[in-house]
């Protein structure tokens, strides 16, 4: 099936110059939830920006530099299955544009499994990763046939996903973010749910909840705080909101998970 020898959470150093240079002897998922406007990857001497919110997967044999400063989650795998690796060889590196919502899912479950050890979690954890591997296949495929009719407004709705990013603490609503890409809000939301499989407001909403549970996880921020910066309209609202979307208060998600997962 699959080793796992590392998964956690990675906060980078700033590195203002280039890391070390490394030689992977594994494969390597990444999802980066904070990166520097400098956050820069090197793949066997090719550059490219790390996606806040997206994923990229290095191979064996790849070597690796790392500029700027990031936080990700990781993992960290040999792979004994023939399929699954076929799978993971035909990825692109980068994968910008993505559900994060449910990848994050996926590594927490992987995290807490592996923590928990129990019965059969080895089989328990091989199933997530396959599951997540399945999902970023579909992703990257997406993103390379577009939005089958819609295909020529793929960009559009990237760089609107883009805009709710930039603007994720602000009031933003639907007609707002169609307007930065020029198009009506009715049709922006065909366009949207073709290309991305969700609606513009379930997306946002995602974005503001990795963000609030990244807040309540790494910082000491007071909750009214963490409310603010995710966009939400209120403490009231934020707490209704995590509670329904979590099932459990803001408080509680951060006594259960603050500091669980470090980099091991």
């Amino acid at each position: 099936m699959f080793y796992l020898s590392g998964y956690g959470v990675y906060f980078s150093p700033h590195f203002r110059r280039k890391s070390p240079l490394r030689v992977l002897s594994e494969y390597e998922i990444e999802l980066y939830h904070s990166t520097s406007e400098d956050a820069t990857g090197y793949v066997d001497g090719a550059s490219f920006p790390y996606p806040k919110d997206g994923v990229c997967i290095y191979r064996t044999g790849q070597q690796r530099q790392s500029s700027g400063k990031f936080s990700c989650y990781y993992l960290k795998f040999s792979c004994e299955s023939a399929e699954l690796a076929e799978l993971l060889d035909q990825l692109p590196t980068v994968i910008p544009h993505i559900n994060s919502q449910i990848i994050y899912q996926l590594f927490e479950d992987i995290f807490s499994i592996m923590s928990s050890q129990a019965a059969g979690y080895k089989l328990a954890a091989y199933g997530k990763l396959c599951e997540m591997v399945a999902h970023l296949y579909a992703f990257s495929r997406t993103e390379v046939r577009g939005g089958g009719k819609y295909t020529a407004y793929t960009g559009a709705v990237y760089e609107a996903i883009r805009y709710m990013k930039d603007h994720l603490s602000e009031h933003v609503t639907l007609e707002d973010v169609a307007a930065s890409v020029h198009l009506s809000p009715s049709f922006f939301h065909v366009v949207f749910k073709e290309i991305m499989h969700t609606t513009p407001h379930r997306y946002l909403l995602e974005l503001r909840l990795n963000e609030a549970k990244n807040l309540l996880c790494n910082s000491d921020l007071s909750l009214t705080v963490i409310a603010e910066k995710s966009g939400f309209d209120s403490q009231v609202y934020f707490n209704d909101i995590i509670k329904k979307e979590l099932g459990v208060t803001p408080k509680t998600y951060r006594d259960a998970h603050r500091n669980k997962y470090s980099t091991i």
